[in-house]
């Protein structure tokens, strides 16, 4: 993979409380870093611009922290959020009452939503069908937007819901999707039901009282049981109980807190981090404990809202009195970068998931002992190309006897040599699919195993024993097994008379077969005085390791008599033998006998 550059600018002046640092007072170093290519999310960054008609939002490549677009929207932009699946996002314009959406696939304002009244922050339910946008005004109300493009209100307000309570500034809603925790300021947190299947959707369920001034952030665990709300006026941080919507604990503390504003808690759900404007730091806390594990100083420059990349590898943070973005690593919790190219004054921050890539499987079909390349599945993804994506077994391997190995991808073929040893079966492989980004698909892989049949020969040079001897002739058996896994030959000899049945009285010699075998075979040349005459029944069987078999019958007759009739009658009763032994697995019909297994009688050995 072809590293690509991070430009990474390092702010190195103060910044005085209120005013934003002019590009002039910066100083710009370029650090060339390999940074693999890979499927890292957008960043998107509402930039309040208070001094034009309309604000921007930039849109910052978290794979290089580059700003790679600037999108025009609506006047004081505050709130952004983005749809659960990446396609669209949704910026709150606080002075022109309205909600852009923009195309994340082309950084354009593709809509317009109107009929929002100074629209603060958004938040969309985790299936992607509603955005609630709080209204930052007296007597603030929770907008409803409709954002699923298969309604036919799509991109309209579907309802106002009145919190009863002053503006209404950050908000949150559960990963289940069924409540919406709602920052009012100086007032109570209001709890709406979000669930459509509930009697009570869209209407207040419960208010928690917290110490605010004001709400800067509203942010819930992964596992949905915990908010976190920052308190700017009180210096301090609430967490309610999902389960009881009550207050479980309180943060405090001046330093490090000092009118925390957003936040944003890490995809494992261990750790918050919130932004404190008058302290000018971001503070990690332990959500586990809830304590304050670390701060970490911006040089006086004031942090304002939290996004962190989905991975969980970086936090992202506007700073809007330096018109940047500055990066944390999350893992030393050090500034990774500082971005400049953002847009005046940025405020709201959201970033797209990682979206996992698509498998789609192609079932294989192999036969016994074989092996050979076969197309597996063929993968694509929304951010990474085809070509880069990950393919692995994650299930046992081999399974059943069926061995993949060589896996590979061409740009977005995924190939493999499949190998079925001689005695597997059908197997299932489950295969995951991963990008860059760390997000996964997995599918099954069905092999189809068909069995590997040997195959069987016999022909005989001398098909007819005319002079009744009693010796035992070399009958020019041609036999062979060929085919996988090591086909094993076996000569086994019939006879419609047993070897030990005397010929005429008192007559005897035995056994009437020796030397069962390819080019080695020895037939007797006798037959019963009271016979019609005698029938050999040669069956060759190949039998190979996987335990697959395969029969070849040849006869042999021992005429009484030259007449033209007995002869044909014996060769015809030799042919429904033959028949018979190739329709059973090389059984004898009725009526004959294993011959060469008899006792050595008679001097004709």
């Amino acid at each position: 993979m072809k590293p690509k550059v991070a430009v990474i600018f390092t702010l190195v002046l103060g910044w005085m409380q209120g005013t934003a640092l002019p590009l002039a007072a910066l100083s710009i170093s370029v650090v060339l870093s390999s940074v693999p290519a890979h499927a890292q999310p957008f960043a998107y960054v509402a930039n309040r611009n208070p001094d034009t008609v309309s604000g921007t939002v930039s849109v910052i490549d978290t794979a290089t922290n580059a700003v790679v677009a600037t999108v025009p929207v609506g006047a004081y932009p505050r709130g952004v959020a983005v749809t659960p699946d990446g396609t669209r996002v949704y910026v709150a314009n606080g002075v022109s009452n309205n909600v852009s959406v923009i195309d994340a696939a082309t950084n354009a304002v593709v809509a317009t939503v109107v009929g929002v009244p100074a629209p603060a922050r958004v938040a969309i339910t985790p299936d992607g069908k509603r955005a609630y946008v709080t209204a930052n005004v007296y007597g603030g109300d929770v907008h409803v937007i409709n954002t699923d493009p298969s309604s036919p209100s799509f991109h309209t307000v579907v309802a106002t819901i009145d919190t009863g309570f002053l503006q209404d500034t950050a908000l949150a809603i559960t990963p289940d999707g069924t409540r919406a925790y709602v920052g009012n300021q100086g007032t109570p947190v209001s709890v709406i039901d979000t669930d459509p299947s509930s009697p009570s959707f869209h209407t207040i369920v419960a208010t928690v009282p917290v110490y605010s001034y004001i709400t800067g952030g509203v942010a819930i665990t992964p596992d949905g049981t915990r908010v976190y709300v920052t308190n700017g006026g009180t210096n301090t941080i609430s967490v309610i109980s999902v389960a009881t919507n009550t207050v479980v604990a309180t943060i405090s503390g001046r330093p490090p807190l000092g009118f925390p504003d957003g936040l944003a808690i890490t995809p494992d759900g261990s750790h918050a981090y919130v932004a404190n404007t008058t302290e000018a730091n971001v503070v990690v806390i332990n959500t586990a404990t809830n304590t304050v594990v670390a701060a970490k100083e911006f040089d006086g420059h004031r942090p304002k809202q939290v996004a962190i990349t989905p991975d969980g590898r970086w936090a992202y943070v506007t700073i809007d009195s330096a018109d940047a973005v500055r990066v944390i690593d999350t893992a030393t919790n050090t500034v990774l970068a500082t971005i400049i190219g953002v847009g005046d004054f940025p405020d709201g921050i959201a970033i797209t998931q990682n979206r996992p890539p698509a498998i789609t499987l192609t079932p294989v079909t192999r036969q016994q002992g074989t092996s050979g390349s076969a197309l597996i599945a063929t993968v694509s993804d929304a951010e990474d190309t085809a070509g880069s994506l990950g393919a692995a077994v994650q299930s046992a391997n081999p399974s059943n006897g069926v061995t993949l190995s060589g896996i590979a991808n061409s740009a977005g073929n995924v190939t493999a040599d499949v190998a079925a040893a001689c005695t597997a079966s059908n197997a299932s492989f489950t295969l995951r699919v991963t990008d860059s980004g760390g997000a996964f698909a997995d599918g099954t892989l069905d092999v189809t195993v068909t069995p590997s049949i040997p195959a069987a020969s016999a022909a005989v040079g001398i098909s007819s024993l005319l002079r009744a001897s009693s010796d035992l002739i070399n009958v020019g058996l041609a036999a062979s097994a060929t085919g996988n896994c090591s086909p094993v030959l076996q000569v086994l000899v019939y006879a419609n008379e047993n070897d030990e049945t005397p010929t005429s009285p008192g007559i005897v010699h035995s056994p009437d077969a020796k030397d069962l075998g390819n080019g080695t075979l020895r037939l007797r040349a006798e037959r019963l005085e009271s016979g019609s005459g005698r029938v050999y029944l040669i069956v060759v069987r190949a039998t190979n390791s996987g335990g697959n078999t395969h029969v070849a019958v040849a006869t042999v007759v021992v005429p009484k008599g030259q007449r033209p009739a007995a002869i044909a009658a014996l060769n015809a009763a030799a042919a429904a033998a033959q028949t018979f032994a190739l329709a059973n697995n090389g059984s004898a019909p009725a009526g004959y006998f294993v011959v060469g297994d008899g006792p050595v009688i008679g001097p004709k050995q």
